[in-house]
């Protein structure tokens, strides 16, 4: 992994990789919690989900990806719970 740390905790942009050097995901901590905008990958490269944290929690609106790269779900959170409108494909 590749990141910063504040005060002991992780703070600031950072990133994993797998084994096979492919990024594993990518985003920013607040003060130890997931906070702002995040991205994570599939092992052969494809998007597998993307979406923003506050505080540790899923927020806003929010898209997982199939490891062939189709879409598989998209929707909203509220506080780390789904809120709204959801949309599943198959």
């Amino acid at each position: 992994y590749k990141g910063y740390y504040k005060d002991g905790h992780q703070d600031g942009y950072w990133e994993e990789y797998y084994s096979n050097g492919i990024l594993m995901y990518k985003g920013y901590y607040k003060d130890g919690k997931q906070d702002g905008y995040w991205e994570w990958y599939h092992f052969n490269g494809n998007l597998s989900f993307k979406g923003y944290f506050k505080d540790g929690e899923y927020q806003g609106y929010w898209e997982w990806y199939y490891s062939n790269g189709n879409l598989r779900y998209k929707g909203y959170y509220k506080d780390g719970h789904q809120d709204g409108y959801w949309e599943e494909y198959y």
